[in-house]
């Protein structure tokens, strides 16, 4: 082995024990993530069903439901990401790069839930008999719509992420196919 393919080596390993680190990380998240989220979402319903002083609002559970599901797919997405690389598979290849695009979606959904529910609604449960069912309303002349543009913008990084791959993977595959 000369120097340059032995540099090149110990680089790669550097590179599958900072991938390991960040899979132990995001494994990490994860649980916590899930168990404190499952948790607070139940203490939200219960406190929703309750009534009582302070009202909970149905936006509320919702976008706590939504957001959490949304964290956990951006989590579960990253995970396989990086166990990927640890296990030996090259970066560049069409697995990653829609992985890439579903993280870039994931963030666009969330930006846009984040917008729709910055809007000023109002939900009311009633019931009568055997009908029961939801009442929303909205005064949307005098709400603001917020977008947050931290989110909007890491869905474009994702996108052109996804797109730096799939370049390098159809570099890759003319670099084989020349050989």
């Amino acid at each position: 082995m000369n120097s340059d393919e032995l540099v090149l080596r110990e680089s790669i390993e550097r590179v599958k024990k900072i991938c390991k680190a960040i899979r132990v990380v995001c494994i990490v998240c994860l649980i916590c993530f899930t168990i404190g989220w499952i948790i607070f979402t139940w203490l939200l319903v219960f406190k929703y069903l309750a009534g009582g002083s302070e009202q909970v609002e149905l936006s509320e559970i919702a976008y706590l439901v939504l957001f959490g599901l949304l964290t956990i797919s951006l989590l579960i997405v990253a995970l396989r990401i990086f166990s990927d690389i640890v296990a030996g598979e090259s970066p560049f290849i069409l697995k990653q790069v829609k992985r890439f695009n579903w993280v870039g979606i994931l963030f666009l959904f969330y930006t846009a839930l984040e917008a729709l529910l910055s809007v000023s609604f109002s939900y009311s449960l009633f019931g009568e008999g055997d009908f029961y069912g939801i009442v929303g309303g909205s005064n949307v002349a005098t709400s603001f719509i917020k977008v947050n543009a931290l989110t909007f913008i890491a869905a474009i990084v994702c996108f052109g992420l996804a797109v730096i791959f799939k370049y390098g993977v159809l570099l890759q595959q003319i670099s084989d196919d020349t050989l």
